[in-house]
């Protein structure tokens, strides 16, 4: 747990960060995105005008874009996972900014249909390496808002994209070249540039982030601090009505239940209310300790106690090496301890369960009177008849 508390100490300041950082870049590649992808739809005329590609053979080429885009979709994702999303969603952008610049030399409908269904296969993969690049940067709880900001960024791009083809559109002439030309050859050299620049803006990893500060040594310290300062309190009032309870298994389940709600609760909440959350489960976790020794003190023979106690003890330290080593696990494969946080919660309901259907029993020290050995017949029965 104390682990734990110090990963999500930290969360709020680099989230904000983040946000602040790193989603702008990914909204100034959706707009070149939407740039490249919407160039053909206000070049058509003057394509057909200049080059002599019909509205059959634009419909064609147009289509052959997302016929690429589909078949190049998984190799993509595949390839993605290979390199990492802060390469590849630099291969992408470089690549379809570099067929959609030769696109502004298009000669006739052969050449066009090749340059479109190259700028679909150099396009596809780019909108789930972004997700992917959130899944791993951003906590569960703020990835829907991230995705939010950034699809809804779309629109933003769609209602540039007419603007900006206008002003491209009436270069006619310029140095020589066609709008057309220069729609095409602008829009895809400014996606080979933002593609070099994203390179080195983003981070392959969080551990390579040195903008990612977080929080100093000292306020983590502290902050790490306050859910088992909690607990300290939550454990002498359960000792306190332990004492006054006849029957103690309904405490222990509701101490493990407010556990598990706790540490369910930190794994979907904000940064903060994490915090507060682990609190919570900190006090479940530590008051349900005490509260379950009194079952085997209770259930178990004199004779086997002490051996049962040491044994019971052993087993639970080592969850000293299962849970270190298994959150580490977790956050090694999914980026998050959120995972973690989930079965630690399932595990804690799992155990209140058990706790509630046990039976629970008492022993005593001497054997029933009715166990007596055979031998030990009372003295009256030994009497003769004639003594009674």
């Amino acid at each position: 747990m104390q682990s734990v508390d110090i990963a999500v100490t930290d969360l709020a300041s680099a989230t904000k960060k983040f946000f602040r950082r790193v989603l702008p870049i990914m909204l100034v590649m959706l707009v070149c995105n939407q740039l490249n992808r919407s160039n053909i739809g206000y070049a058509h005329e003057h394509l057909e005008a200049d080059v002599g590609i019909g509205a059959a053979a634009y419909g064609f080429g147009a289509g052959l874009f997302f016929i690429a885009y589909a078949i190049f979709e998984l190799p993509s994702n595949v390839m993605m996972e290979k390199f990492g999303a802060r390469v590849w969603l630099t291969r992408i952008m470089i690549s379809w900014g570099i067929v959609s610049f030769l696109m502004a030399f298009v000669q006739n409908e052969m050449m066009f249909y090749v340059l479109r269904f190259l700028l679909g296969a150099a396009e596809a993969g780019f909108f789930p390496a972004v997700i992917f690049y959130f899944a791993r940067w951003v906590p569960a709880g703020q990835r829907g808002k991230a995705t939010a900001i950034f699809i809804a960024g779309s629109s933003v791009a769609a209602a540039l994209s007419g603007p900006i083809a206008g002003m491209l559109l009436s270069l006619q002439g310029a140095l020589g070249f066609r709008g057309w030309q220069w729609l095409f050859g602008f829009e895809g050299l400014l996606s080979v540039a933002v593609g070099i620049t994203v390179y080195f803006l983003l981070d392959a990893r969080i551990e390579d982030a040195k903008w990612l500060t977080g929080t100093t040594d000292l306020s983590v310290g502290f902050l790490s601090a306050i859910p088992w300062v909690c607990a300290v309190f939550a454990m002498y009032f359960a000792a306190k009505w332990q004492d006054r309870a006849k029957p103690k298994r309904p405490l222990l389940v509701v101490a493990l239940l407010v556990a598990a709600v706790g540490t369910f609760a930190a794994a979907v909440a904000s940064p903060v209310l994490a915090l507060v959350f682990l609190a919570v489960a900190a006090m479940g976790f530590k008051s349900a300790s005490p509260l379950f020794w009194t079952i085997p003190q209770s259930g178990l023979h004199p004779l086997v106690l002490a051996p049962a106690i040491a044994i019971i003890n052993s087993l639970g330290n080592l969850g000293g090496l299962v849970a270190p080593f298994g959150f580490g696990l977790i956050k090694e494969q999914t980026g998050s301890v959120v995972p973690g946080l989930f079965a630690l919660a399932a595990a804690s309901t799992l155990a209140a369960g058990l706790v509630y259907f046990l039976k629970e029993r008492t022993t005593t020290s001497a054997p029933p009177a009715a166990e007596a050995p055979e031998g030990a017949a009372s003295a009256e029965t030994r009497q003769p008849a004639a003594a009674r």
